[in-house]
């Protein structure tokens, strides 16, 4: 367990790059604060949008899809190809190369090994395109690949296995994929809501995905988990996520399970249900509109939701987009990331983080290099995941979650003008932060987890701390070591002195 370690050190506020002054940074605030209200949302756009393959892009959110029209689920062996008819009509033909266990570890429950990582290498092409061929990541809580505008999610392949799934969940050929047209939203947005609405995203003491390598409970080995696990403290409000009529009712899964059967999107019963809610406030029989309540959540060993299928981690992402919260939006979505490095919080591994500076594929002196780490939609990042080699894939977490171990992330904030802000930082593990170079923050306390069936393992804006924003770009860096505990996260946003987000004001990790 965390113990709490009362160091907070406020910094007086210095001019960030020239000028201005204030008071009061890095002072330990009661969470978000006053309720924000309508606000511009602050623009930041996706990495890796450059090039023929490109990842996932939830926020801004696409064109909607046209109503009805869902990924369309295809098994192949390698050397076959399946032709996708596009929302014009057009067409892309998919073709699997070849598929790759890239990385096992033994220590099955079923004293196989296990796979921590593997990939597939697929080509598209269509009508007056050249083939384009890719290595793609499988399962796990990966953004979708976009290829010739196709959207590409690796469901499943057979070189992912251990000893319950038997060769990559019962795949019947080589791979299992999710397509869909990239230009569009994967599914009908407006036909869903986001069922967790009081929640930031990430907003929880973990999560497991798809197929995540987990630690079991009898020997300690390992096993995969089939279906994607979203936690949040205990009695969280739930909102249906589609309309339709509750079938059934039943305490399948520790805790209530609601299926709504059938659903106006036409998805099988098993694609909509939703397990361990700790109460339950539908009836058999009882029509639910997307948004209505369903109860609250529960826990099954930890307290979690659990979606039965892998679709839901990319959907999800596109419903909490679609919320349009510019409170929500307004959190730096992707960062620059350096790490694991080995040391406490004053150790400099950058030689010289005041005037760092960096870009993507820049590597120190100590040998770090920084990546750009994209969290899917803007909210709380998982540091461990987005500095450890195989993303997600429940490897970190197995392995104590790089456990002392400390990371940088580094954003630049561009403003139109020159004005005041306010930095606001929630984290879990002790933190340092730099504006425009200068220390604005050294907060040497970890989050305790003192009820850990219902207490946050982060206070979301804890930390609010004025700074001036030159005309121009503004650098953000941060520095953070993990504890020992799960999780390891942070959150930053910048915003005025009520909540709202700046005019003007773009993220992003590119220099010019």
């Amino acid at each position: 367990m965390r113990t709490m370690a009362f160091a907070w050190i406020f910094l007086p506020l210095v001019s960030c790059g020239g000028s201005g002054g204030g008071s009061g940074a890095g002072a330990p605030g009661t969470g978000p604060g006053p309720t924000p209200g309508p606000g511009p949302v602050i623009e930041q756009t996706c990495s890796d949008q450059q090039g023929p393959v490109r990842l996932e892009c939830y926020f801004p959110q696409k064109a909607e899809a046209p109503a009805g029209r869902w990924p369309v689920t295809v098994e192949l062996e390698v050397g076959e190809s399946y032709t996708y008819t596009m929302v014009d009509d057009q067409t892309r033909t998919l073709r699997l190369l070849s598929t790759d266990r890239v990385f096992s570890t033994s220590g099955g429950l079923w004293s196989n090994d296990v796979t921590v990582w593997a990939t597939v290498t697929v080509e598209v092409s269509g009508p007056g395109l050249d083939a384009v061929t890719a290595t793609l990541p499988v399962a796990f809580f990966q953004r979708p690949r976009i290829i010739h505008d196709l959207r590409i999610l690796v469901e499943m392949s057979r070189e992912f296995n251990d000893g319950n799934l038997r060769d990559g969940g019962e795949t019947e050929k080589a791979a299992r994929f999710f397509v869909s047209d990239g230009r569009y939203t994967m599914t009908h947005v407006s036909s869903y809501r986001y069922p967790i609405p009081t929640l930031l995203w990430q907003e929880s003491a973990r999560f497991y995905t798809h197929y995540q390598a987990l630690q079991g409970s009898m020997d300690g080995g390992l096993y995969h988990h089939g279906g994607f696990d979203q936690g949040m403290p205990l009695g969280t409000p739930v909102h249906s996520w589609v309309g339709g009529t509750v079938d059934s009712v039943s305490g399948h899964g520790y805790g209530g399970t609601p299926l709504i059967y059938p659903a106006d999107d036409g998805k099988p019963w098993a694609d909509n249900l939703v397990l361990h809610l700790d109460r339950v406030d539908v009836s058999v029989g009882q029509r639910v509109e997307p948004g209505d309540p369903l109860g609250v959540s529960g826990m099954a060993s930890w307290p979690h939701l659990h979606w039965p299928a892998s679709f839901y981690a990319p959907a999800l992402a596109e419903w909490y987009v679609a919320q349009n919260d510019p409170v929500k939006l307004s959190y730096v979505m992707h960062w620059l990331v350096a790490g694991p490095f080995d040391g406490g919080l004053d150790t400099d591994p950058l030689v010289g983080e005041t005037a760092a500076a960096p870009r993507a594929g820049d590597t120190t002196s100590e040998g770090l290099t920084w990546k750009t780490w994209d969290n899917m939609v803007p909210g709380i990042v998982f540091v461990g995941e987005s500095v450890d080699p195989y993303p997600n894939s429940g490897w970190a977490v197995v392995r104590g979650n790089h456990s002392d171990k400390g990371a940088y992330l580094c954003v630049y904030v561009d403003s139109d003008t020159t004005q005041d802000g306010v930095l606001r930082i929630g984290h879990s593990d002790p933190v340092k932060a730099w504006w425009n170079g200068q220390l604005v923050a050294d907060n040497r306390e970890s989050i305790p987890i003192p009820d850990f069936e219902s207490s946050p393992t982060m206070i979301v804006d804890r930390f609010q701390i004025p700074v001036r924003l030159e005309q121009g770009l503004n650098r953000l860096l941060i520095k953070t070591v993990n504890q020992g505990e799960l999780p390891w996260q942070i959150a930053a946003r910048i915003s005025d002195s009520a909540g709202n987000g700046l005019p003007g004001v773009r993220y992003t990790t590119t220099l010019p």
